[in-house]
């Protein structure tokens, strides 16, 4: 069965509320997984739990590395509907290096990592998200993972590291 991920720490920041949401108004079928903090407990409880006996609302808690590569590679797309500038966002990059393309607001890096049209869909609201979600159905998973190797392989992270430190002395 086709369903979207959301994978990540289970809080208000990284927008697990938001993604479910997405997810019921696409009438798709939605895996949340992450480890809830004990700072998040309350945003958990009183926000995120409610909507797991959902149908549709799958709850996979905190998993292995295995687990999230199969998760990934299972998923039409890997929803981050983030509401801050992240610094990073290795989430963005596992999904890609599984050949799944991301959905996510243009916060932080975002826009570095996934190049908007091609291996995911980047907007400014959740609204644009889901009216452009049709998108993700033209998005090659091959691209996806191309744009991973090409951009956060460990081979690429070194050289750019050694380029950077090179400038500096």
């Amino acid at each position: 069965q086709r369903s979207l991920l959301f994978l990540g720490r289970i809080c208000a920041a990284k927008g697990t509320v938001e993604a479910i949401g997405i997810a019921r108004r696409l009438d798709m079928p939605i895996v949340v997984a992450g480890k809830v903090d004990k700072n998040d407990q309350q945003y958990f409880d009183e926000l995120v739990r409610p909507l797991l006996s959902e149908p549709g609302v799958e709850f996979a808690g905190e998993v292995s590395a295995q687990e999230k590569i199969k998760l990934y590679s299972e998923a039409v797309a890997t929803l981050c509907p983030i509401s801050f500038d992240e610094p990073f966002g290795l989430v963005l990059a596992e999904s890609l290096a599984c050949g799944t393309p991301v959905m996510a607001l243009r916060r932080g890096a975002v826009p570095e990592v996934v190049s908007d049209g091609e291996t995911g869909i980047v907007g400014d609201t959740v609204e644009e998200l889901i009216n452009r979600f049709d998108q993700i159905e033209r998005i090659s998973r091959r691209d996806c993972r191309r744009r991973a190797q090409q951009h956060f392989s460990k081979e690429k992270m070194a050289e750019q590291y050694e380029k950077l430190y090179l400038q500096l002395t």
